[in-house]
């Protein structure tokens, strides 16, 4: 993990929170890959991925990620969050319902190629060490 992997996927967040959909996807790569297996979704490329938030920004309103932290696993990046918002049709809001998220991600030539989400830690980190990159004891942990 370089500073400069957690620089883009910070750029990524704050793109995310401002809902920002050009400067986010910028922070993929065009053959990027998103998986989100507890809603059964993968996302393969910068339009899919595109349309995968903006179907988020469509239901959640004032919404935020919080990283809590950066966690190195190998080359990758596994990111705790506090996620905030408001589902538009119910009005139910992060203070109602669990809101605490993993992301994981492989980032190569200063954009996200991977990106796991998932709702427990060791599930991403088990994700991450399974990417190629990943060496045994090159881990942070």
């Amino acid at each position: 993990m370089s500073q400069t992997d957690v620089e883009i996927i910070r750029r990524a967040y704050d793109a995310f929170n401002e809902g920002d959909l050009d400067a986010l996807i910028e922070c993929y790569s065009p053959d990027a890959e998103q998986v989100a297996p507890m809603v059964g979704e993968l996302h393969r490329g910068r339009d899919e991925i595109r349309r995968s938030f903006a179907s988020y920004f469509e239901v959640v309103e004032e919404h935020h990620t919080e990283p809590i932290e950066f966690i190195e696993v190998g080359e990758h990046v596994v990111v705790p969050v506090r996620l905030h918002g408001r589902l538009r049709h119910t009005g139910i809001t992060d203070e109602m319902i669990p809101t605490e998220m993993v992301h994981a991600f492989d980032v190569r030539d200063g954009q996200i190629v991977w990106n796991y989400i998932c709702a427990d830690r060791d599930e991403a980190i088990e994700a991450a060490m399974g990417r190629p990159g990943f060496e045994p004891g090159t881990d942070g942990l």
